[in-house]
């Protein structure tokens, strides 16, 4: 069990590692090509596992950051790339945002 809470910090760098994985698979196997945003996530996980080889803390910054990173859009971990937008509308005129 100590083992366990000892390298409980790897789990979400593993996680992106298989699903960056799973989309060069894809990207070999099907006409889905890679975009900028696949090639900065691959540049960022790279970063992350190199500074958690020399670095622990480091590591675990570098994974946070690609995360935040990630979630916010502007990088990509799987083949396919979606995004989704909400509007208002005011007096019938809608905007979207």
């Amino acid at each position: 069990m100590a083992m366990v809470k000892k390298n409980l910090y790897l789990v979400p760098l593993i996680i992106l590692i298989v699903t960056i994985l799973y989309a060069v698979y894809t990207v070999s196997t099907t006409d889905i090509v890679f975009g900028n945003k696949h090639y900065l996530g691959i540049l960022f996980i790279a970063i992350s596992v190199i500074s958690t080889i020399f670095k622990k803390d480091l590591g675990i910054y570098f994974t946070g950051i690609t995360l935040l990173i990630g979630t916010l859009n502007f990088i990509a971990f799987t083949p396919a790339i979606e995004a989704y937008s909400f509007g208002f509308g005011l007096n019938d005129k809608s905007t979207t945002g």
